[in-house]
């Protein structure tokens, strides 16, 4: 479960770092990009307008990569420049069993690669913008998606090409498999197991799905909810469209924008936070520079995001909600996990019935993933010795009538109550933004991903990094971009596994 306490974080890390000292050089590496550049050779790619269409979008990706625009959320698929896939998408490449199936599957896909090109062209230099196309933005995505539909038709009238792309429209591993020395690996794992058995064992003891005392804490608290709450009238309404809603192809529910935004109303947690400095107010991402991120805290904003998920044949919708603090205060100069910028991601997966199944949550690094589960999920009575045990919790009843309310520490920020309540009365209200406005933030010079190319915000960085690195983690403790987070450190859990659930849970 990626990451420990305080100090069983400091014993693991002076542990590992006896042996990083012997290997630090290895501790470097990098994430690499989601992308690749070979090329299957189909013969209908020599032709005139499939060269024209390829080397337009081969010129729009040499211009990002040359001015550091690119962005790492999705990845590319080698040979299908037009094409950007995620892991829901990827676990569906042997399941296309229909030309239903298989056409939307390319659709999404090409549909991704739209959104993430015209992120890529907003965070470009004004006169760069006018040099790949003098005509203006309207005009470039015209013509590009008029590419892409030509090429999708191309793709799936090739069985050559439909099935070099069904091999390779795969999501890479975020760990880094060099890392993991042969006899280094196992031997980090002893103490990783004994960090991770004391971190669940002090959640247990203190963990409550009921409201906490106030003489549990000497801090002042401060809740946050959201501007609009719904009347358990309207939840009942969101979630009978929810049900009624029709199927995609695969098997996901067919939610249009107004339906979202109210399914993110309706499950839009209460968040309420000890509060001993401005480092625990809730707040919006900006770029104080071109180098130096910080969170502006009148801006008191949540992000959110749908995702999809797999159980039992069932492609079920996930709501995600992101808050972010300006950081996580050091203790002292030997604290290896404090830094700029700190913040939570909070999963509500939704079963067929549009009832909550599951909620999780992540702090930004992928740290902490923490499982809260309801009735309809049963955790499986054991599980692997090569995989990292998971931290399961109960979750609260869920009733229309109630808010989910989730209380955070100060400083650390971590979770130490979830639980459901009538009383929505706030001290502050926060507004629903898209998680997509992080990916491009204004700035005095245009606009700039809060993310770099590898999906990590720059500054960010922990010194847990040089201690934890065997683990194949890259940069532990960096601020992450959805997508990218890795949630395990003895095995590998991404948190966007669409079989997650079934790896973990049995459905009642």
């Amino acid at each position: 479960m990626y990451f420990f306490n305080t100090k069983t974080r400091r014993t693991l890390g002076r542990s590992v770092g006896s042996l990083t000292i012997l290997l630090l050089s290895p501790g470097c590496t990098t994430l690499a990009p989601h992308h690749a550049l070979s090329s299957p050779a189909i013969e209908y790619r020599s032709s005139e307008l499939a060269t024209h269409c390829l080397a337009q979008y081969e010129h729009f990706d040499e211009t990002v990569k040359e001015h550091k625009a690119a962005d790492s959320g999705a990845t590319r698929i080698p040979g299908y420049p037009y094409l950007r896939t995620n892991r829901f998408l990827a676990s569906f490449q042997h399941e296309l069993d229909s030309q239903e199936k298989l056409t939307f599957w390319l659709s999404e896909m090409a549909k991704i690669d739209n959104k993430k090109r015209q992120i890529e062209y907003k965070n470009l230099p004004l006169s760069t913008q006018k040099k790949i196309s003098p005509q203006g933005e309207k005009a470039l995505f015209n013509q590009l998606k008029n590419c892409s539909d030509w090429l999708q038709h191309q793709d799936i009238a090739h069985p050559q090409s439909l099935l070099y792309l069904k091999e390779n429209a795969q999501v890479p591993s975020d760990y880094n498999p060099h890392a993991r020395w042969p006899g280094i690996h196992p031997l980090v794992n002893l103490f990783l197991r004994k960090g991770v058995a004391d971190w669940h064992e002090a959640v247990h003891e203190t963990f409550t799905n009921q409201r906490p005392s106030a003489v549990n804490s000497s801090l002042p608290l401060i809740r946050y909810a959201p501007e609009k709450i719904l009347s358990a009238q309207e939840k009942k309404i969101t979630l009978s469209d929810l049900k009624q809603a029709t199927k995609n192809p695969l098997g996901a529910p067919d939610v249009d924008d107004r339906l979202m935004q109210k399914l993110f109303l309706t499950f839009a947690p209460i968040w309420e936070i000890e509060t001993k400095t401005g480092a625990d107010l809730i707040g919006s991402p900006y770029w104080k520079s071109t180098q130096q991120p910080d969170v502006d805290t009148k801006a008191r904003v949540q992000f959110t995001y749908p995702t999809y998920t797999r159980l039992n044949g069932h492609s079920l919708l996930q709501l995600n909600y992101v808050i972010w603090f300006k950081a996580r205060p050091k203790t002292n100069i030997f604290d290896l996990l404090g830094g700029q910028l700190d913040g939570l991601t909070w999963r509500v997966t939704l079963g067929a019935s549009g009832n909550p199944l599951l909620y999780d949550a992540i702090h930004n690094c992928g740290c902490y993933h923490m499982l809260f589960h309801g009735p309809g999920l049963t955790p499986k009575p054991t599980f692997s010795k090569n995989i990292e045990p998971p931290l399961l919790l109960p979750a609260p009843s869920f009733s229309n009538a109630q808010q989910i309310t989730i209380k955070l520490s100060a400083r650390d920020h971590q979770i130490q109550a979830v639980f459901s309540e009538k009383d929505t009365t706030s001290d502050i209200s926060y507004t629903l933004k898209p998680y997509q406005e992080l990916l491009a933030l204004q700035t005095p010079k245009g606009y700039q991903s809060l993310f770099d190319k590898k999906g990590f915000i720059s500054g960010t960085e922990r010194a847990e990094r040089f201690f934890f690195w065997p683990t194949g983690v890259t940069n532990a403790g960096a601020m992450r971009q959805k997508g990218r987070h890795v949630t395990a450190f003895i095995s590998e859990r991404h948190f966007d596994d669409p079989r997650l659930i079934e790896e973990l849970f049995i459905r009642r």
